[in-house]
């Protein structure tokens, strides 16, 4: 049913129609009932649903036409802002080519004006009288000082230079070859270095080919930009942590042109691409071959290097080297060379001329000339350096052949101040303090310290008591003999007797204990039936790393008996030790500065 549509009531529709009334419900049909509605629907219903019709009809037309002004209107706008915004652009550009045109004309007259000058000097041929040209020099220099230009500054900027006259100097690649104060110094841009040595190491220049490479040694080899160890498969430990060592000395310092920043470790073991790459710069392009695996000892080698060893001393009147036999013929100290010398020292294919810092310059003007005719001299390898060393400037490969020298890096530790540390007033003094009386009366502990070899505890020297001892009759300790060695630079040597019990600081010595241990008043040694020997390496609280290496090393070389063998530090010692002295061991600051021999001791200051 629609909104207007209504139930007509069954009364109206009767009285209306005359000619019905009289019909009987009964007698009709069907189809006369629906004749009968289809005509009341048309006489009554049809005109209220042709008014809703139209009034629906309008309001959509109403809504039709509103959105078409709607979408009209939207239209005209977006059309509006693209036009003006072409107009600004349009603007814009005609702005830009105004000023185009602006600058050509500028342009023109500058160079109309230009033209027109240099026509008219061309023309006339004469000067400008004075006073034209002191108002252009007073405009001149109105407009430099305006500038804030003085005339040298002009004059500088209005020079010209002919770069074509100018040569520049050329660089050799293979070889680097240069004039210093007459003397040629010969350097190579790669290089390879041996370590080679057991308690000595030596680190010497050799040939850049693989022939040179052996199985038993350590090489590095040094370039541009590259740093490479190589490890042999032979090769010791103590070679390998000496090839490290150098190694960080080149890429701390940038030595030799090397801009490495770390090294290329290379094990022969190993087979990688980086050893490949290695054999390549080695000149070898065969991949069969080998690395050498002949044997030379490390000993022999050692003392024949250290006998090529020359040194020569510049002699100032004369402007020529000397030869100096006391310092030939053996590996040097650092504390040999001096500030205000300049030596000359010839290691075979190495030739390096020292100059102190404090040297005389005349001096060294000659220096180089002198080292040259020395180098010159003998019959060097191709792959040979003669170089010039400045004192506080020395490269590794040049250190290593003194065997003492400065550790380098410790110079580079900074010693930085705590500001929260309390200050310390300059004199101090010794405060007296009363000892505790109660910690005096402890008891002692159960088990006194002691010390266990082979299985013994052999207590503070002495042995233990029964109650102590895990035996049932306890055991004692007899001391039978005592040797002592100092360790020397590369070797060790016997201790005078009389000299037993003093230690020093800053040396290093090996006590050998022989004792016997008896139980019951009777000997007792289940194990070999022989007296037992002990050997303690003791070593200095100023002593060097490297020292204590040497007091270990050695100590294996002087025990042929496999003895047990018990490292001791300075103030760190058992009991059984100090009863070896009987109460007699004294240590002193310092390094021994007395030589002694089998008769006598003499009094002698250190070198």
């Amino acid at each position: 049913r629609g909104p207007t549509s209504r139930r007509a009531p069954t009364s109206n529709p009767v009285k209306n129609l005359g000619q019905r009334q009289d019909v009987s419900k009964d007698c009709r049909s069907t189809a006369q009932r629906t004749t009968m509605t289809d005509e009341f629907i048309s006489d009554y219903l049809k005109p209220e649903i042709r008014v809703t019709a139209s009034i629906q009809n309008h309001k959509l037309k109403a809504e039709e036409n509103h959105v078409d002004n709607r979408l009209s209107a939207t239209d005209d706008n977006r059309k509006s802002t693209t036009d003006n915004r072409i107009a600004t652009t349009d603007n814009r550009k005609a702005t830009t080519d105004n000023r185009k045109l602006t600058t050509d004309d500028r342009k023109l007259t500058t160079d109309n004006h230009v033209n027109n000058n240099i026509k008219s000097e061309e023309f006339s041929g004469l000067t400008p009288s004075p006073k034209f040209q002191r108002t252009n020099s007073l405009r001149d220099s109105k407009r430099k000082t305006e500038k804030g230009l003085s005339k040298e500054a002009v004059d500088a900027l209005q020079a010209t230079e002919d770069y074509t006259k100018v040569t520049l100097k050329t660089g050799h690649s293979q070889k680097a070859v240069k004039e210093v104060e007459g003397g040629k110094e010969q350097t190579q841009d790669t290089l390879l270095l041996q370590i080679k040595g057991k308690l000595s190491m030596q680190t010497r220049l050799v040939a850049t080919h693989f022939s040179s490479l052996n199985a038993h040694d350590t090489y590095i080899l040094v370039t541009s930009s590259h740093l490479y160890q190589f490890n042999g498969a032979n090769t010791t430990v103590m070679k390998k942590s000496k090839g490290t060592e150098i190694c960080n000395a080149i890429t701390m310092a940038k030595e030799f042109k090397c801009m490495a920043d770390r090294a290329t470790i290379l094990e022969q073991s190993r087979g990688s691409y980086m050893l490949k790459q290695f054999y390549q710069l080695l000149n070898t392009n065969s991949e069969n071959d080998q690395v050498s695996e002949k044997l030379l000892d490390d000993e022999e080698f050692e003392q024949e290097m250290i006998r090529e060893n020359i040194c020569y001393k510049l002699n100032a009147e004369t402007d020529s080297f000397e030869l100096m036999e006391e310092l030939s013929a053996r590996r040097l100290k650092h504390s040999r060379l001096r500030d205000n010398e300049i030596y000359c020292f010839d290691y075979g294919p190495e030739v390096y001329v020292w100059i102190g810092k404090n040297a005389d310059k005349s001096a060294r003007r000659n220096a180089m000339v002198a080292g040259r005719q020395i180098f010159d001299a003998k019959q060097r390898p191709s792959w040979g350096v003669f170089e010039r060393v400045a004192g506080g400037l020395e490269h590794s490969l040049f250190r290593e052949k003194f065997k003492d020298w400065p550790d380098v890096n410790a110079k580079n530790v900074l010693a930085v101040k705590n500001p929260c540390a309390p200050k310390k007033d300059k004199i101090s003094y010794a405060q007296m303090e009363p000892c505790d009386v109660h910690e005096m009366r402890r008891p002692l502990p159960e088990k006194p310290p002691g010390l266990v070899l082979e299985m013994t505890d052999v207590g503070r020297g002495t042995g233990l008591p029964t109650d102590l001892s895990q035996d049932i009759f306890g055991h004692d300790v007899e001391t039978t003999g005592v040797e002592m060695w100092r360790i020397t630079d590369n070797s060790y040597e016997e201790y005078p007797k009389e000299k037993y019990g003093e230690f020093y600081s800053g040396e290093s010595f090996i006590i050998r204990w022989a004792y016997r241990v008896m139980q019951g008043g009777r000997k007792q040694d289940h194990e070999t039936g022989r007296d037992r020997a002990a050997f303690f390496f003791w070593q200095g609280s100023d002593c060097s790393i490297k020292e204590k290496g040497k007091s270990a090393f050695l100590t294996v070389r002087v025990d042929s008996e496999r003895a047990p063998q018990i490292p001791l530090t300075q103030a760190h010692e058992p009991p059984a030790f100090l009863q070896i002295f009987q109460g007699g061991m004294v240590t002193y600051s310092g390094k021994v500065s007395f030589c002694y021999s089998s008769t006598r001791v003499c009094s002698k200051t250190a070198p």
